[in-house]
């Protein structure tokens, strides 16, 4: 059995030598998580991550459907049996990049780490390892233009019906930069302005933004 953790715990005399030390409870916090399975937060935990954010975020996904929204686009290269749909793919690669694991080698390590087989999916001991590093990059080579453009259609698509869930906005403010350069002088200076204009209550032109009312 493992034995709980210790803490230090400091009398109500400042004393140095009165200093003690006190076992503390190996559960920390538990989470339902809608999965319905429960998340258990432990100090003596044999394998830990830390990434202890990412099953909310893997929640926030499951809510808007991005991930699986963004896999209908990629065609899938591969054929006969796989052992990774494109959208475990998908949502394996956007947790890397959310979670600051840009570089596709870093899934050589994260493909076993608990938390993000959870968030994946996947049992966080007992399931399959996710995708190594080689199928990451056959996944983002399948990208063609024709891919990119129904990507972005299906990032249009997902802000329309989150934000109908809210209702219809009476106000929006359409960002319109002229120059593709970036990071450019231009579009700092261009940014800049359009913050004075809102400031001043003054309206808002082109090429820096439109404003449209509802």
């Amino acid at each position: 059995m493992t034995k709980p953790p210790l803490s230090w715990r400091r009398p109500a005399a400042d004393d140095a030598s009165s200093i003690q030390l006190v076992p503390l409870p190996t559960t920390y916090a538990s989470t339902r998580l809608p999965s319905g399975c429960w998340l258990t937060s432990q100090f003596d935990a044999p394998r830990v991550s830390s990434d202890g954010g990412l099953p909310w975020l893997a929640h926030v996904d499951a809510t808007l459907g991005l991930c699986e929204g963004l896999a209908a686009c990629i065609p899938d290269w591969r054929h006969g049996p796989v052992r990774h749909s494109l959208a475990m793919l998908v949502r394996q690669r956007v947790f890397q990049i959310a979670c600051g694991y840009a570089d596709q080698n870093d899934a050589g390590h994260l493909r076993t780490d608990p938390i993000f087989k959870l968030a994946c999916g996947r049992a966080p001991e007992s399931g399959p390892a996710l995708a190594s590093q080689p199928t990451l990059s056959r996944l983002e080579n399948a990208v063609d233009r024709h891919a990119l453009e129904r990507l972005a259609e299906a990032l249009v698509t997902v802000y329309l019906r989150d934000r109908g869930r809210r209702g219809t906005p009476r106000h929006l403010v359409l960002d319109l930069g002229s120059d593709n350069q970036w990071p450019s002088p231009n579009i700092c200076v261009m940014k800049g302005k359009l913050v004075q204009q809102i400031r001043r209550g003054q309206p808002l032109k082109w090429p820096w933004a439109a404003s449209v009312t509802i």
